[in-house]
C-alpha cells in the first residue's frame, strides 16, 4: 500500500492581476502541484481554487490561461508549424489566425527558420521556445510557467527574461516557478517561499533586495561553544582560519560584536554587501528560519 503524501497543506494565496508572482522552494515543495491544481490536472482534497472567479472544473477558466509545463514534449515527427496548428485547433481558433500567430511568435521567439523543422531536430532550448509559443498562441491574459528557462543558454535566458518583461508591461499576469533565482529577482513583483507543501512567507521583491543589505562579520576564534550559539541565529561558514557570519541588520551586527568581544574572539573586519534573492532564499529555506 502506497503511503499518502500531503503535497500542499493549509495554503492561502492570491495572485494579483498584472503582476509577476514567483514560487520558490526546493524540489518537492509543491510548486508544480500548485500549477496543476490551477489548471485542473489534479484535484484538491479540500479547499477552493479560482481563476478570475471561475473554478478549474469549468473549462472556461482555462481560456485566458497559457501554460508551459516543466518538461514539454511534442510528437517528434511533426513540424513546429504543425504543432502550432494542432494547438490552435484544440482551442478552436480560426486557421488563418493560427497561421498569423505562428509567424508572429516565430519572430518573437527567434524561430522563423524552424517553422518547417521536425520536432526531432530541435535542440532542448528550441523545444522550450516552441512550448512557449503554444502557451502564447491564443494571446492569454494569464501565464503559468513551470521552469520556463531551464535548458536555455545565457543568451537565451536574457531573451526570455526580456520577453517576460515585455509581457508584464503589456499587462499579463504571470505565475512563475523557477530555480534560477537571478532571473526571478529581475522580473518578479512578489515571491512565495514553499517548503514541504507549506508557504513559509510571501514578500514583495523590493522589500527583499535593493535597499536591504547584509553584513559579513569576519572573526577568528576556536571557541566551538560560541560558534554553536551563533549558528542558531546566523549563517556561519569557514574561510581559511576565519569564520564569516552573515547578519541582515545593523543592530544585529552591534549585538554580535559585543558577543564576540565578551568571548575573547578576534574581530577581523566587517563588510556590507547587497542582499540578493539567493541570500533571502538561503536564509529562509536552507537555514530553516521562521517567518
Amino acid at each position: 500500500m502506497k503511503k499518502e503524501i500531503t503535497a500542499l497543506d493549509n495554503m492561502s494565496l492570491i495572485v494579483e492581476r498584472g503582476e509577476v508572482f514567483s514560487l520558490l522552494g526546493p524540489n518537492g515543495a509543491g510548486k508544480s502541484t500548485l500549477a496543476k491544481l490551477l489548471l485542473g490536472f489534479v484535484w484538491p482534497t479540500s479547499g477552493t481554487i479560482s481563476i478570475s472567479g471561475l473554478s478549474p472544473a469549468e473549462s472556461a477558466s482555462r481560456q485566458p490561461v497559457g501554460y508551459l509545463p516543466e518538461h514539454p514534449e511534442f510528437p517528434p515527427h511533426l513540424s513546429v508549424a504543425q504543432v502550432l496548428r494542432y494547438c490552435g485547433a484544440f482551442r478552436r481558433m480560426d486557421p488563418s489566425v493560427v497561421r498569423l500567430r505562428a509567424e508572429q511568435l516565430a519572430d518573437l521567439l527567434g524561430m522563423r527558420n524552424k517553422l518547417r523543422s521536425p520536432i526531432r531536430s530541435l535542440s532542448k532550448g528550441m523545444n522550450l521556445r516552441l512550448a512557449m509559443a503554444t502557451a502564447l498562441l491564443h494571446e492569454p491574459d494569464i501565464l503559468v510557467l513551470d521552469e520556463p528557462s531551464d535548458g536555455l543558454d545565457p543568451e537565451g535566458r536574457i531573451e526570455f527574461r526580456n520577453l517576460l518583461l515585455k509581457l508584464k508591461n503589456n499587462g499579463k499576469t504571470i505565475l512563475l516557478n523557477s530555480h534560477i533565482l537571478s532571473e526571478v529577482e529581475r522580473i518578479s513583483d512578489r515571491v512565495a517561499l514553499l517548503k514541504q507543501g507549506r508557504i513559509l512567507r510571501v514578500d514583495e521583491m523590493k522589500a527583499i533586495v535593493g535597499a536591504n543589505c547584509n553584513y559579513i562579520v569576519e572573526t577568528r576564534t576556536t571557541d566551538e561553544t560560541l560558534l554553536a550559539g551563533i549558528r542558531k541565529n546566523f549563517p556561519v561558514k569557514a574561510q581559511g582560519s576565519s569564520w564569516l557570519i552573515k547578519v541582515t541588520d545593523a543592530s544585529g551586527v552591534k549585538d554580535l560584536i559585543s558577543r564576540l568581544d565578551a568571548a575573547g574572539a578576534v574581530l577581523v573586519g566587517i563588510r556590507q554587501e547587497r542582499r540578493t534573492l539567493e541570500d533571502y532564499y538561503l536564509e529562509q529555506i536552507s537555514y530553516g528560519r521562521n517567518p
